[in-house]
């Protein structure tokens, strides 16, 4: 009886790998009426970037492209003779910019396209030419809502006065700062990192691509700092303006 009993166990452990492995290489649930296959669906990280960045995205961004090049047209048509004016075919215009650069990435990242180059390495040359140009003409836009919230903010704490104080020229010059200032926070990054023809390993042939000069290391994570502060520091502004005009508002209708 024993030895029936231990030649039983000798059998179950000399399965048991094999069911193992049979469920690590083939993905099969084992039920108590026996073993059941799953099947497994693969996605390859191509097919992710072309239904994200190709279809989605690029959809998505050209719509905002037509609507901010009809924005555009608008305010021109009216004429930019008021602060509100200004401000608002400002933010049109630098979505705009920033939407257009990011295209140029969806493009870019496309995998036909990588495949008729040939190296990904144009994806590098990209992230100067459309990464960076979004970003500022990103943060550029969001300070120019910075200086359109707290000009609804003086114009209800002071409604008599608003005309006088921010005027279509003071408008224009605070724009004209927000975008000077925003533009030269790239100064680190485009002066360490150039764009050229650079080979591409295993291959005899050239691409563009990034080349960094002998005082990156110095100058590395410098303009990204910047930027996340930047950031950082603006959506906080809107959001305490927001709620100042907020109680602003409830403050004077009572």
């Amino acid at each position: 009886m024993s030895a029936s009993l231990n030649n039983e166990a000798l059998q179950e452990n000399q399965d048991l790998p094999k069911l193992e492995n049979s469920y690590n290489s083939s993905n099969i649930a084992i039920s108590s009426d026996g073993i059941e296959s799953v099947g497994t669906l693969t996605i390859d990280s191509e097919t992710i970037i072309f239904v994200n960045h190709v279809l989605l995205c690029s959809a998505i961004g050209l719509f905002g492209i037509v609507t901010n090049a009809i924005n555009i047209c608008v305010f021109i048509k009216q004429g930019l003779n008021t602060s509100i004016n200004i401000s608002l075919f400002s933010i049109a215009l630098f979505d705009f910019m920033k939407i257009f650069a990011m295209q140029s990435i969806n493009i870019v990242s496309n995998p036909l396209v990588i495949g008729l180059v040939g190296s990904r390495m144009i994806l590098d040359a990209f992230y100067l030419i459309g990464g960076w140009p979004a970003a500022c003409a990103h943060r550029i836009s969001l300070f120019i809502t910075v200086y359109m919230t707290a000009e609804r903010c003086l114009c209800v704490s002071f409604p008599l006065k608003i005309r006088t104080w921010i005027t279509p020229r003071v408008a224009f010059r605070t724009v004209s700062v927000i975008v000077l200032v925003n533009i030269l926070t790239l100064i680190p990054e485009y002066t360490t990192i150039y764009i050229d023809w650079v080979v591409v390993p295993g291959r005899n042939t050239s691409t563009l691509g990034l080349v960094f000069t002998s005082n990156r290391p110095a100058m590395q994570g410098l303009t990204f700092i910047i930027h996340a502060i930047f950031l950082f520091v603006g959506i906080i502004v809107v959001v305490s303006l927001t709620l100042g005009l907020v109680l602003l508002i409830r403050r004077k209708s009572e």
